[in-house]
């Protein structure tokens, strides 16, 4: 009997126990689940997009000016004046330096004036030619009165009807109208050849002017291209000779990018195939150009081909001679790619952290993140391909993924 009574009183007592655990479960729910809901990890996101898959090949090149031309005096000289410096940009034709004139200047001015000199005399003959040419007018038209009084009077001289006298005074104005028209005719011979000689000197002192011209133009001395200038070996002051280069120009306007290409690859280049030049430091491209030059034969020791590449320089960032890095463009073909920052790594997997609403129906409930293994390809630049395990129109988180595990709740960082 009393140990009827012990045993009831302990199953009583334990479902008392068991009851008051019960509710005081029951009344602290809301306590509980606040006090372990994890804090939401701020991260940035943003949205896959399909984008463009570049197949590439990076190298190092040397960059190369299209034109570089040696500066060099035609003439010897002192040098007067210096116009321009180095660096300075220059047109064609534009003047860098100036020589003493020496005797030049009083050589040409005196060849100039015999050329104005000619062409006076010249100016002078003509007008006297055409003073002749009316001379010789007015003789033929009175050799011509002469010659129909002379037949009247030789007629009427056989007719009698005029005495001899008469006739040989017509006879006498037939042979001196002859006279004046010969030496009228002389005179316009002789002013011809004055015209003659005349041109003739014109063009000696033309040539002679030409001639004093150009060494007068030779002591300035012109920039054959337009281009940058570059270092000026001389000063005024200092004498130069003839071929003594004193400046180059270079002609940078657009440079060529010269690379050394596998020769495996040959069956892949072809003229237009886009190249990038790439920051060394922070690896994003600053120029952009093409191929223009394959080389047909192969370095049999390097087995490799010499191509060359296009780039405009219009900002002047780049420079003759520059060693970059390059980045042959072989194909671009559409894909998926995502910022390096977004990818963890376990081993040899690659996963990222994918955006998800939580299943929770509560509308104060945040995202989560949900750790999707990928498969990735190349590495573009700071963004990696992805072959397989994410879609476009996906939000994947790019920042803090270090903190994030599978479902971990996220809020916008700000």
């Amino acid at each position: 009997m009393i140990a009827r009574l012990n045993d009831s009183s302990s199953f009583l007592l334990s479902a008392a126990l068991l009851t008051m655990s019960l509710v005081g479960g029951c009344s602290q729910p809301n306590v509980s689940q606040q006090a372990s809901a994890p804090t939401a990890i701020p991260v940035q996101w943003q949205k896959v997009e399909p984008g463009q898959v570049q197949e590439v090949s990076e190298f190092v090149g040397t960059l190369q000016a299209a034109e570089i031309v040696e500066v060099r005096p035609e003439v010897q000289g002192q040098i007067q004046s210096i116009l321009v410096q180095p660096g300075d940009r220059v047109g064609q034709g534009t003047p860098i330096m100036t020589l003493r004139p020496d005797q030049t200047v009083p050589q040409l001015q005196g060849a100039t004036a015999a050329l104005q000199s000619a062409r006076a005399s010249r100016e002078t003959a003509v007008r006297q030619r055409e003073v002749t040419l009316a001379q010789v007018a007015t003789a033929e038209s009175d050799v011509s009165l002469a010659q129909t009084n002379y037949e009247r009077a030789t007629y009427l001289v056989g007719q009698g009807a005029i005495g001899t006298y008469q006739f040989d005074q017509a006879e006498n104005n037939l042979e001196a109208a002859r006279n004046r028209l010969t030496a009228a005719r002389e005179q316009l011979r002789v002013a011809e050849v004055q015209i003659a000689q005349s041109e003739s000197r014109i063009k000696e002192a033309q040539a002679q002017v030409d001639a004093a011209r150009v060494s007068v133009n030779l002591r300035q001395i012109l920039s054959p291209i337009a281009g940058t200038v570059g270092n000026i070996a001389v000063k005024a002051g200092d004498v130069v000779t003839t071929g003594q280069t004193i400046t180059t120009i270079t002609q940078n306007a657009a440079l060529d990018l010269r690379l050394s290409v596998p020769a495996n690859r040959l069956p892949d280049l072809r003229p237009g195939l886009p190249v990038e030049l790439m920051d060394p430091t922070s690896k994003q491209n600053i120029a952009t150009g093409s191929i223009n030059f394959i080389s047909p034969n192969v370095d049999t020791q390097a087995q490799s081909v010499l191509v060359k590449a296009r780039f405009s320089n219009q900002n002047g960032q780049l420079r003759n001679g520059q060693s970059v890095q390059a980045r042959v463009i072989w194909a671009q073909n559409p894909g998926i790619l995502v910022p390096v920052t977004a990818v963890t790594r376990t081993g040899s997997q690659g996963f990222v952290y994918v955006i998800t609403e939580p299943e929770s129906e509560a509308k104060a409930a945040q995202p989560i993140v949900e750790q999707r293994p990928v498969q990735l390809g190349t590495l573009q630049g700071d963004q990696y391909e992805v072959l397989k395990g994410i879609q476009p129109g996906e939000q994947i988180a790019t920042s803090n993924i270090l903190r994030l595990r599978n479902g971990a709740p996220v809020q916008p960082q700000s």
